[in-house]
């Protein structure tokens, strides 16, 4: 169940971005040991803050 949750967390993601996108922290570990996360961390490669102000223009012109 949290897998596919997940699997479709990451289309929707990738479907707005053409970069990759990485869960990492605490998640990880709980998902490797058989737990539900509790919350995600996400990771994109370059400048989260130039990425986000990106977005966010991106989105309301195209509404992704």
């Amino acid at each position: 169940m949290v897998n596919d949750q997940l699997n479709n967390l990451f289309r929707l993601i990738t479907a707005c971005t053409s970069r990759p996108v990485w869960l990492v922290g605490g998640a990880v570990r709980e998902l490797l040991t058989g737990h539900q996360p509790v919350d995600l961390d996400l990771a994109i490669d370059g400048s989260g803050l130039a990425y986000g102000a990106a977005r966010r223009l991106n989105a309301i012109r195209h509404r992704c």
